[in-house]
């Protein structure tokens, strides 16, 4: 190694430097270990590291930082495009070199080709301390913030008026160049302008609007987000959207759907993930999402998505073009969604093995334990493989990675499915939905 060429030495450090996605909700800070390992072995690897930039511009800013260090590792990167990611922690006000840490940071904000902020803040106005109200450089971004007021400035109770007030908000950020970007906090809409985003992701939406909306204010709140999302990012072409809020019981969730109009039009979108929406959201957005061009529907955990009794169901669309992936989700609850769906005789369908025989749910009535119940296990599987297979026109089945090959045909049949649900030849992947 000693007789490396510099340029290709420090070619070998920059890609030894693993640095968190902008997806990457809970990194760990490794502060300069690396780096500082790489600098240790000898003094020509110490003169490498230091003149190599790529390796100091992954910029992490929590309590422990101080001014020299930060400054020191500015200096390092020169003029690289810099990966900044701001931890709150779960007190910033507390922390009194962070506000200096952070000003130092502005300095070198037209070079941000991230950001990302984490932590948690007692009320939403306060993010605007610490996110920009211009971001001209970035490309990629995520804020993943947790708001003690949960109602993310929607719905308060106001002291004053002795009642709860509808707070309206008003987004203040301006990212002219950004492509990607993720949110936790998502009960609002935070930028002003962002034309160029073609991904956007959002976790936990209906969790931050509270549980005090009636099934016609949700359909607002979500119309008014997704009409915010087509005038801001014309360009979206990948959305993914989640949760996990299953709001209140006895709500008619299918009352919001008797409107014939769609939602507003996303005109380039072409894949739409969805994952456990919930039985108060999931039917109601399938239903009317208005993405003509869509080309890949993917639905995970479609259990939690079903409400009851499950009513018919027109997804919003064109079943010559889009495919529908199942993801995290048992075979019967795919079966109870698909034998309610109006297009079902028309529909191309992926479904994921491993998680379809993992068979769950008490609320539909599955086994929950494979050893409880052999025989109606086999059963049921057998009886939902089998009714798919005959009404689904087109059916690829997504093997787990243990299995040689991606997809399955015929090659697997009812039989041999329940067999391997039994004795757990079919494992779930560690993945993420794809």
């Amino acid at each position: 190694m000693k007789n490396l060429p510099t340029e290709l030495l420090s070619h070998v450090f920059a890609l030894t430097i693993t640095r968190d996605s902008y997806l990457d909700q809970y990194p760990q800070e490794s502060s300069n270990k690396p780096q500082a390992t790489l600098s240790l072995v000898c003094r020509y690897w110490e003169q490498v590291a230091i003149t190599t930039p790529q390796i100091w511009s992954y910029i992490h800013l929590y309590e422990e930082k101080t001014e020299d260090a930060l400054r020191r590792r500015l200096d390092l990167a020169r003029s690289e495009p810099l990966d900044i990611r701001v931890d709150l922690g779960d007190d910033v006000d507390s922390y009194e070199t962070f506000r200096d840490c952070y000003i130092i940071l502005l300095d070198s904000i037209d070079r941000w080709r991230s950001f990302v902020v984490q932590g948690t803040v007692s009320f939403n106005e306060d993010l605007q301390n610490w996110i920009p109200g211009l971001l001209p450089s970035i490309v990629e971004g995520a804020y993943y913030v947790d708001i003690e007021n949960h109602s993310e400035g929607l719905a308060a109770f106001d002291y004053d008026a002795g009642e709860d007030v509808v707070f309206r908000f008003k987004p203040w950020t301006v990212a002219p160049n950004l492509r990607r970007f993720a949110v936790k906090t998502s009960g609002q809409f935070y930028f002003k302008e962002c034309p160029l985003v073609t991904e956007f992701v959002i976790s936990g939406m209906g969790h931050w609007w509270g549980g005090s909306l009636d099934e016609h204010s949700w359909h607002d709140k979500w119309e008014e987000y997704l009409t915010q999302l087509t005038e801001r990012c014309p360009q979206l072409e990948t959305l993914e959207i989640s949760d996990w809020w299953d709001y209140v019981e006895g709500s008619d969730p299918m009352g919001w759907t008797q409107a014939h109009t769609k939602w507003p039009l996303f005109s380039h979108l072409r894949t739409l993930k969805a994952d456990a929406l919930g039985a108060a959201c999931g039917i109601p957005i399938l239903s009317k999402f208005n993405a003509p061009d869509l080309q890949n529907l993917q639905l995970g955990h479609i259990h939690v998505c079903l409400p009851v009794p499950l009513p018919s169901v027109t997804l919003s669309i064109d079943p010559s073009s889009c495919r529908i992936r199942f993801d995290k989700s048992p075979l019967h609850a795919i079966k109870l969604f698909l034998e309610r769906a109006s297009q079902v005789k028309e529909l191309n369908v992926s479904i994921d093995l491993a998680d379809a025989l993992e068979i769950g749910a008490e609320r539909y009535g599955f086994v929950d334990e494979r050893g409880d119940d052999p025989a109606g296990l086999r059963g049921r599987v057998t009886e939902d493989w089998a009714w798919i297979k005959e009404n689904i026109r087109s059916v690829e089945w997504v093997l787990p990675e243990t299995f040689e090959g991606l997809f399955l045909q015929e090659e697997l049949t009812a039989e041999s499915a329940a067999e391997f649900a039994m004795i757990g030849k079919i494992q779930r992947p560690e993945r993420q939905m794809a």
